[in-house]
């Protein structure tokens, strides 16, 4: 398998995977843990399966990008809230002050992996 065949797949299963979640999640009404596992999996699955492509440092790099990315959100979140005195957005589930959310630690990740294989598509 090419990785552009692997990206094409990943990227199908995870709309297959969000929309499985989203029907769900009419269903059963509310926030529930398992809801919020069913969004993340297939895409932690994805970057562990980009080891093949990348080696394991994607996993050092997904890392990476949760930290960064939650660190970052955070910190602007208290930064415009001490400024402006008003919240730029506010979580309600496993938060710091309400600036972020332990949460968004997986979709930070994913996001910096993802700009990671779109550099790696153009050539940076």
């Amino acid at each position: 398998m090419t990785i552009e065949q692997y990206v094409g797949s990943l990227v199908l299963t995870i709309a297959i995977s969000m929309y499985g979640a989203y029907l769900y999640g009419k269903k059963v009404p509310g926030f529930h843990i398992h809801k919020y596992f069913l969004i993340i999996l297939s895409p932690i699955l994805g970057v562990v399966g980009a080891t093949h492509f990348f080696g394991k440092d994607i996993i050092y790099f997904y890392l990476m990008s949760c930290l960064l990315g939650f660190i970052l959100e955070g910190l602007l979140g208290w930064v415009y809230h001490k400024t402006l005195g008003e919240r730029f957005w506010k979580y309600n589930r496993y938060t710091i002050g309400g600036h972020t959310s332990f949460l968004t630690l997986p979709l930070w990740g994913l996001a910096g992996v993802m700009f990671f294989i779109l550099s790696y598509f153009i050539g940076l």
